[in-house]
C-alpha cells in the first residue's frame, strides 16, 4: 500500500533562475484537515444545537401563550353566556352540544353538564302549539345542518 502520495507538484522559479520541486504530501493534508474537522465540528454541533434548543423554547412558550389567551377567552365567553338570560346553545357540525348556558338550562330543565357532549335531539324536544314534535323538515336545527345557511324563524 502507498503511504505517501504526491498530491501537488509545482514547479517554482526563483530570482536567479533555479527552481524548486514543491511537493505536497497527502498524509499533511488529510492531517490538516482532520485537525480542522476536530476543531469546528463541535463548534458546529453547538451551534445547531443551541440554535435548535433556542426555537423549542420559542415555541414552546408561543404555545403557553395561545393556550393562555385561548383560556383567558373561554372564561370570558363563559361570563357572558353566563350573564344572558336567553338560552343560548352552541350546537357543532356533528349535531353534540357544545354549548349551553344558564338560560338554555332553565328553558329545558337540564343541566349545562347533563345537555353538553350529547346529541341535540336528546335534549331539545321542539313541539308546535298542539303539543305535536316537529319532522326533521320543521326541525330549524335540522335545516341549517342541510342547507349550511342560517336559520330564522319568527
Amino acid at each position: 500500500m502507498l503511504r505517501t502520495a504526491i498530491f501537488a507538484m509545482e514547479n517554482l522559479l526563483l530570482a536567479d533562475n533555479t527552481t524548486i520541486t514543491q511537493s505536497i504530501n497527502l498524509e499533511h493534508i488529510l492531517l490538516g484537515v482532520g485537525i480542522a474537522s476536530a476543531i469546528f465540528i463541535p463548534f458546529i454541533f453547538f451551534y445547531v444545537h443551541k440554535t435548535r434548543k433556542k426555537v423549542v423554547s420559542e415555541t414552546t412558550k408561543e404555545v403557553q401563550g395561545s393556550k393562555h389567551a385561548a383560556h383567558a377567552e373561554k372564561i370570558k365567553s363563559d361570563i357572558i353566556l353566563s350573564a344572558i338570560e336567553d338560552g343560548v346553545i352552541v350546537i357543532g357540525a356533528d349535531k353534540v352540544i357544545q354549548v349551553f348556558n344558564g338560560g338554555a338550562a332553565n328553558i329545558t330543565g337540564w343541566l349545562a353538564e347533563e345537555a353538553e357532549n350529547l346529541e341535540y335531539r336528546s335534549v331539545i324536544k321542539l313541539i308546535d302549539g298542539k303539543g305535536v314534535s316537529y319532522t326533521d323538515k320543521q326541525d330549524p336545527f335540522q335545516n341549517v345542518f342541510q342547507s349550511k345557511a342560517g336559520h330564522r324563524d319568527n
